[in-house]
């Protein structure tokens, strides 16, 4: 499943949660972004990340060629200024009430036809040996978000931002540098919820 996480400032996290829109893979990058005012064409970035912790250092080289890609150079004294955080949330991945399964049932074509798919062990799924997972009748999952705000430096307005989120499964480092890679190809696009397969 694929989750949508708004971060829009200063890791304060307001979640629009769209769980049924699209059905993908833990690898998936769900980007959404907008666009405050034009982004200057070529124009140098200072980066400024949140927080100067490793997790935060790992994302120097993914921005760089990201950036670079879209014809940005990195630049201290550069008229645009780029912040990013990191997120991790726990995100309820669904809503209705506890399950060990599903059963369907086919009688639209000729004859009928029952199909019972039953979860037998899950660490994380309600299960029948390894017992009730959920909360609520919610599962819980753990996903990775990265917002991104482009500002004019001088001004303070806002000229772009952008946001993506995948499933925290392997390794964080790996993961954060899809995230950043994945949002910034759209640098100066408006994308609304739009779902990457990554490779």
């Amino acid at each position: 499943m694929t989750v949508l996480l708004r971060i829009w400032s200063h890791g304060l996290v307001a979640a629009a949660i769209a769980l049924t829109a699209f059905a993908a893979s833990a690898a998936d990058v769900v980007v959404s972004t907008r666009v405050c005012e034009p982004v200057p064409k070529g124009a140098d970035v200072q980066l400024s990340p949140a927080d100067d912790a490793d997790l935060y250092q790992s994302v120097d080289r993914p921005l760089r060629d990201a950036l670079a890609k879209a014809g940005h150079a990195i630049s201290k004294a550069g008229p645009v200024d780029l912040y990013y955080t990191i997120t991790e949330a726990p995100v309820a991945i669904r809503r209705s009430g506890p399950s060990l399964g599903t059963l369907e049932v086919d009688t639209t074509r000729r004859g009928q036809r029952a199909l019972l798919l039953l979860n037998v062990w899950s660490t994380r799924k309600d299960s029948i040996l390894g017992g009730r997972k959920s909360k609520s009748g919610s599962q819980y999952s753990t996903y990775l978000f990265m917002s991104f705000e482009v500002n004019d430096k001088k001004s303070g307005k806002c000229l772009w931002r952008g946001e993506g989120g995948t499933e925290l499964v392997g390794d964080r480092k790996v993961l954060i540098s899809l995230i950043t890679e994945t949002v910034l190809d759209h640098l100066g696009q408006a994308v609304d919820g739009k779902s990457v397969v990554v490779d």
